[in-house]
C-alpha cells in the first residue's frame, strides 16, 4: 500500500480542517501517516482512516519531529504547516498570490479539490453525545458560545442563558455535536469549533450562526465560511 505523511501537528482547528484531505487520499489507496502533537492525540480516537502518530514535543519542535517519523517510513509527503519552524510551505503559499485564503492554500497545496473541506468524516460516538449533553443542558433553549482560540478571546456577545465550549474531561471536541445541533444560537470566533460546524453541510441553515472576527483583522487569514454565517464585529 502506498503511503502519504501529512506534516500539520496542530492547532486544533487546523488538523480539523485539513482530516478531508487525509480522507480524500485515503480512499484513493493510501495509508495516511500523521504526527500530531501530544495534547491533540486522543481527540482524534474516533478518526479511523489515520494513522496519528503522538508527538511529545513542543510545537516548534514538531515539524522536525514529524521528519524524523517519515524516516521510518517509505512515503510521500505534504506539508500543510504553514508557519512552523522547519516547515517547506514558503511565504508565496501563504498570501493571496497563492489563494486567497489559508483554507484555500492548504487544500491547493495538497491537491486536493476544495469541495472535499465539506466531506469530514468520523465516528461518531452518540453514547458520549448523549453523555455530554445530560451532563450541561439545564434548559432545552440555550446558546452556545465559543470565545477562545489559539488568537486570543474576543466576543461580542453576552447573554443571560448560555452555556460556553470547553475542555470537559473524557469527552472531545466531537462529543459537542449534539449539543451543537440542538443550540439555538452559535457564536464562535475563528476556532475549532467554528470549523468543525463548517464543515458539516447539513448545519448550513441551522442553528443560527454567528462567526465574530476582531475589527481589521485579515481575511487570508480566515477560515473559510459557507454555511450561512452572519459575520459581526466583536468588542
Amino acid at each position: 500500500m502506498r503511503k502519504l505523511g501529512i506534516i500539520q501537528p496542530g492547532r486544533l482547528g487546523d488538523i480539523i480542517i485539513c482530516l478531508p484531505i487525509a480522507k480524500f487520499y485515503f480512499d484513493r489507496g493510501y495509508e495516511i501517516i500523521w504526527p500530531i502533537l501530544n495534547s491533540y492525540y486522543s481527540i482524534f480516537r474516533d478518526v479511523t482512516y489515520v494513522n496519528f502518530i503522538n508527538l511529545n514535543c513542543d510545537i516548534l519542535d514538531s515539524v522536525y519531529k514529524s521528519l524524523e517519523v517519515f524516516s521510518e517510513y517509505d512515503c510521500e509527503i505534504i506539508d500543510l504547516s504553514f508557519g512552523f519552524p522547519g516547515s517547506s510551505a514558503s511565504k508565496y503559499h501563504y498570501n493571496t498570490d497563492f489563494a486567497p485564503n489559508f483554507v484555500e492554500a492548504k487544500y491547493k497545496l495538497a491537491n486536493v479539490p476544495l469541495s472535499e473541506r465539506w466531506n469530514l468524516k468520523y465516528n461518531r460516538n452518540h453514547k458520549k453525545e448523549l453523555e455530554l449533553y445530560n451532563k450541561i443542558i439545564k434548559n432545552k433553549q440555550y446558546i452556545l458560545v465559543h470565545e477562545d482560540s489559539s488568537q486570543g478571546n474576543h466576543l461580542c456577545f453576552n447573554g443571560n442563558e448560555f452555556i460556553k465550549l470547553k475542555q470537559i474531561e473524557d469527552y472531545t471536541i466531537f462529543n459537542w455535536m449534539k449539543i451543537i445541533e440542538n443550540a439555538s444560537a452559535i457564536y464562535c470566533v475563528d476556532s475549532s469549533l467554528c470549523n468543525l460546524i463548517e464543515s458539516q453541510r447539513y448545519l448550513s441553515h441551522k442553528p443560527k450562526k454567528y462567526f465574530t472576527v476582531k475589527p481589521h483583522s485579515s481575511g487570508w487569514g480566515r477560515t473559510t465560511l459557507t454555511n450561512n454565517w452572519e459575520i459581526i464585529n466583536s468588542l
